[in-house]
Parts: C-alpha cells; structure tokens; sequence
C-alpha cells in the first residue's frame, strides 16, 4: 500500500470541455458535470488498471437536494430567519461554523487488479463540502429517490456524456455511510468505470 500526500491524485482539466455534458437528455455545466469526467479519465490514464475506487470523508448531517442547489437553500433560510427575526440564531449558526473549522480532507483508496491498493488524499479543492455536493449529484443523475440518499446505496450506473467528446463515460456506483459519532458519519463512494461507448 502507498500513500500519496496532497494533491496525489489532481483531477486533470478539461475533460468535458466548456460545454458541460449531457446525462439523459439534459445538459449540466455545474462543477460536478466537470468533475466527474476529468477524474474518470485520470483513472484511465494511471499506470496499471484500476478495478475500482472509494472516495471517503467524513460528514455532519443528511445529504439532502439542498446541496444540489445552495444559492436557493441560502435564500429560503435567509427568508425564514428574517420573518422569524431570528438574527441571534443566525449569529448562533455562524459561530457553529467557525467552530467546525474547515472542511476535512476527502481520501482516495484505489484497488488495481492484483489486489494492490494505493491511498492517496485528494486535492484540497475537493474536501468533505465538496465531496457531498459531488455525491448528491451522482445520486440525482441515477435517479435515487431523496428519501435513500442517506441509507445504503446498491449499484447505479450513471451514463456521462461529454457533448465534444467521442463517447460516453459510465460510472457504476454505490454509497454507504459508517458511524463514527454523536452527528458525524464516514461516507463512502465505491465506483468503477464501465468501457466507453460511442456517441
């Protein structure tokens, strides 16, 4: 087993291109639509074949389609706080976060297929904030009900479709969560990448 430091495993750029990509039959140009291809393609280009992969953080609170969408989120809960003239709990809310400090790292196991395993601790621009967001997208695209995000997660298979690209990426996943304590839980994302087809 091998340990990278930080920054082991960077996502490489560019993999979707401006355009973003199409899941079914709409087209995402949000961070995550980035995200995921760029970081399949790096598991392709790695020496060796990797059979799968977990990425794993710790993480407070449900997965909720919240994250999917913060700005409407924040402004639903800047509406209630105002009509509830609730700014002491929003002064509480705020001291609660500087509390917590920042985001915890995100770690990368990946198994090749002779078993062999390499534990790297992914860049800093993909912590356990951003690691949630990501998730949830995943989730959203496979068409999980919201109402199983938070328990185990059986094999979903999500198609990615790079719109200036020559193929399709898929990305079989499943997610499960481990206790750790009082309001704070271990989530866990094993997938692996399935051949690329053509557009």
């Amino acid at each position: 087993m091998t340990h990278g430091g930080q920054g082991a495993c960077s996502p490489p750029g560019g993999g979707s291109g401006p355009g973003g990509v199409r899941i079914g039959r709409k087209v995402y140009r949000n961070s995550a639509a980035l995200f995921w291809p760029g970081f399949l393609d790096g598991l392709s280009n790695r020496p060796g074949r990797v059979s799968f992969f977990e990425l794993s953080a710790a993480c407070c609170g449900p997965i909720s389609r919240d994250i999917l969408f913060p700005d409407r989120a924040l402004r639903r809960d800047l509406e209630r706080a105002l009509k509830e003239g609730s700014a002491g709990r929003l002064a509480d809310a705020v001291a609660e976060l500087a509390m917590l400090g920042p985001p915890g790292p995100v770690r990368l196991k990946l198994v090749g297929e002779d078993s062999s395993e390499t534990v790297e601790t992914m860049p800093e621009s993909v912590n356990a904030e951003t690691f949630v967001f990501l998730v949830a997208w995943l989730l959203e695209w496979a068409g999980v009900p919201e109402t199983r995000w938070n328990g185990p997660v059986p094999d979903h298979v999500v198609e990615i479709r790079d719109l200036y690209g020559s193929g399709v990426r898929s990305l079989r996943f499943s997610l499960f969560r481990r206790h750790l304590s009082e309001g704070l839980e271990e989530a866990t994302l094993r997938g692996r990448a399935e051949p690329d087809t053509q557009s």
